[in-house]
């Protein structure tokens, strides 16, 4: 199994004028540009993918809109809370277990949980130093079910690496 744990782009300030909640705040214009140009990048070194779980936030969701539409296909996005900021790795666990074990995953969350699963999944520890800029995308492969410990930390690619890849 191919996990792609992808950080929402660049959202609105939590201050910024119009923004009643954290969970309504959406991505800048910069951010969606830069999103755009991001995700060309990743569809030309990964194929397709079986599903998009995202965040129901509004920038995670949009985040997930970006990368479904390049790939050409909206129906892979699947909102779920398990992807809110604050989730636990057991629900992270309990979401992609179904999954077929050749199964590519993309992930579409908030910090610092992406990478304190990472974390889990590559060391057995959440204290790992992985740096998920906004619109960052890390691979991580699984022989097996998602235990601490399993996973194989494939590549982790900022935005302005994936940018150039495009």
């Amino acid at each position: 199994m191919e996990l792609y744990f992808i950080r929402h782009a660049i959202a609105v300030d939590r201050a910024d004028a119009g923004v009643r909640s954290d969970a309504e705040r959406w991505l800048t214009e910069e951010g969606l540009q830069k999103m755009e140009r991001a995700a060309k990048g990743l569809k030309a070194i990964v194929s397709g993918f079986n599903v998009i779980y995202t965040s129901p936030y509004v920038r995670a969701r949009q985040t997930a809109g970006i990368i479904a539409r390049q790939y050409e296909n909206e129906n892979l996005i699947s909102e779920t809370p398990e992807l809110e900021p604050g989730g636990d790795f057991r629900s992270l666990v309990a979401l992609v277990t179904p999954q077929p074990p050749n199964a590519r995953i993309a992930l579409v969350g908030h910090e610092p949980d992406l990478s304190e699963w990472i974390s889990l999944l590559v060391t057995g520890s959440p204290d790992a130093e992985i740096q998920m800029k906004k619109g960052a995308v890390c691979r991580v492969d699984l022989n097996g079910k998602p235990v601490r410990g399993s996973g194989v930390l494939v590549w982790l690619l900022q935005p302005a690496h994936l940018r150039r890849l495009e």
